[in-house]
């Protein structure tokens, strides 16, 4: 009887370099998918941050608007009671040629305030969309002789 020695080698697959090399490629296949999961949340937060900070710059531009809208019709009260004794002075006839002078500009300021709040308003109204914008052809040089003959007085005065 002969004896016959015969040596098994482990098969490649199960190799302690085969099993390091699939214990790595394990460890760098979690570390993607970790680093892939990391990227995505920080996205997300960074998105979602966004979105809440829009959010609340959009409350404050509400909140201004509407303190703006506040102010503007606190102004306007005052303006308009401004304006009647204005427009009954001047139909007294026995102010002087000077005095009424002095009140019709007083008067054209106050037109003018009172126009330019209104305008103030219907920027609100623009901004809320109930208001659309309506273009017109004007005189360009007849409005800035009406806004220079404004300040000739305080020129003058000068």
């Amino acid at each position: 009887m002969k004896n016959l020695k015969l040596i098994i080698q482990t098969p490649v697959w199960l190799t302690w370099w085969a099993l390091a090399l699939y214990i790595s490629l394990t460890i760098i296949f979690l570390r993607l998918i970790y680093g892939y999961i990391t990227i995505k949340a920080n996205y997300n937060h960074k998105l979602h941050t966004k979105e809440i900070e829009l959010k609340k710059n959009k409350e404050l531009n509400q909140m201004k608007l509407q303190f703006f809208t506040n102010i503007s019709h606190e102004f306007r009260t005052p303006l308009t009671l401004i304006l009647s004794p204005l427009e009954s002075l001047l139909s007294d006839s026995s102010l002087s040629r000077k005095m009424s002078e002095h009140i019709q500009g007083i008067q054209k300021n106050a037109r003018r305030l009172l126009r330019l709040i209104n305008q103030l308003l219907d920027i609100s109204a623009i901004e809320a969309d109930h208001l659309k914008l309506k273009v017109s052809k004007g005189d360009l040089a007849g409005h800035l002789r009406e806004i220079a003959s404004l300040f000739r007085w305080p020129a003058n005065q000068k």
